[in-house]
């Protein structure tokens, strides 16, 4: 992948979530699956929301409060959205989905594309985006009658919305798992590094400033002001794997948490500034990572060995990670009576506890536990 990760981190940015649903019940919580890839405000409608996983789809008419599940969705694994004058796109590992009625209802169309595990979708003026670890980045400038590959060399590792610049539908910025936030601007043919966080999901902006982007991924997010130069990062909630910018509210913001098999909507009305902005050089921010890096590997090893003998597995300070942490105040709406009107206890939080958790130990301790000592 061409260019180079120049990447300043600031202290996290304070935001105060307020979760959306009303409690635990079927109507406040859409079933998904055991993963949870994408949530996603209607361009149109702000208080239109979509949350899909590998199993299943649901969508919010009031803004997250209650739900419905869109059937015609089941299974279709919702990971890219892409929004058109004449329809909504969903793209999965089954291919591509189209809704001719508003999002009610799908359709599966698969006719000429290229590739049909889509992990990245997204759609802009008189184009339709897609990424594939089968084959890389491909368009459709005809409404997704016919397709063009616009490069097979980046995109096997993109995964959630593709974002289309309403201004210039050739400049583009997808999440990478292994790269972060990336951008192109001729088209999806050649890509350049932003970064934010490293496992990104999912990929937001401000529709009227391009420059103010979200990248989230596995229970973190960083939001930078200058298109990608610096970053700060975002504390969020425990879990949460998607934050979603409301493009008709930009200082609002969705997030995605999975329990179970099902999603939990978290809300943000503002979105606090950096405590402090930190610019590096390349050298720096490399040095910086590979100290990084190397403590994270320590810190895991160590919890693999801890979860040889213990019974739950040990956790991580997040500060190994190499990004700053910030503890905001966090909420959730009564489940209970609504006369009471009282909240439920304070979650734990990822940003409080600095919490890791890695199932990879899980199945590390079990087979050392099962294997004869030496």
């Amino acid at each position: 992948m061409a260019g180079v990760v120049v990447v300043g981190l600031g202290v996290a940015a304070a935001i105060a979530l307020t979760r959306a649903d009303t409690g635990p019940s079927s109507p406040g919580r859409p079933f998904v699956g055991g993963d949870l890839h994408s949530l996603v405000v209607a361009p149109a409608t702000s208080s239109r929301l979509y949350v899909g996983g590998h199993e299943g789809v649901g969508v919010s008419a009031d803004g997250g409060r209650t739900w419905r599940q869109i059937e015609s969705l089941d299974g279709a694994d919702a990971m890219g959205w892409g929004f058109t004058d004449e329809g909504v796109l969903v793209g999965g590992h089954p291919g591509l989905f189209v809704s001719e009625d508003g999002g009610r209802t799908f359709q599966q169309q698969n006719d000429g594309l290229p590739a049909t595990d889509i992990h990245a979708l997204g759609s802009g003026e008189g184009v339709i985006y897609a990424a594939s670890p089968q084959l890389g980045v491909f368009a459709s400038t005809d409404g997704g009658a016919s397709w063009e590959v616009r490069t097979d060399q980046v995109g096997q590792s993109f995964m959630g919305g593709i974002l289309v610049d309403p201004g210039d539908p050739n400049h583009v910025v997808a999440p990478d798992m292994q790269a972060g936030a990336v951008e192109s601007s001729d088209g999806g043919r050649s890509w350049r590094v932003l970064g934010g966080v490293q496992g990104a999901m999912w990929v937001s902006w401000d529709p009227s400033d391009t420059d103010r982007i979200v990248v989230s991924g596995m229970g973190q997010a960083a939001l930078t002001r200058d298109g990608g130069r610096t970053w700060a990062q975002l504390a969020v909630p425990e879990g949460a794997s998607v934050v979603e910018i409301d493009a008709k509210d930009p200082d609002t913001l969705y997030a995605g948490v999975l329990e179970g098999t099902e999603a939990v909507v978290w809300i943000s009305r503002r979105v606090g500034s950096p405590v402090r902005d930190s610019r590096s050089s390349a050298g720096a921010v490399t040095s910086r990572a590979l100290r990084a890096l190397i403590a994270w590997v320590r810190a895991l090893t160590a919890v693999c060995r801890a979860a040889r003998s213990a019974r739950s597995i040990s956790t991580v300070p997040s500060a190994v990670l190499g990004m700053p942490v910030a503890s905001p105040a966090w909420t959730a709406r009564a489940a209970a009576s609504a006369s009471t009107g009282s909240l439920l206890p304070r979650r734990r939080l990822a940003a409080r506890s600095g919490r890791l958790t890695s199932t990879t130990c899980w199945a590390w301790a079990a087979r050392k536990r099962a294997s004869p000592a030496p």
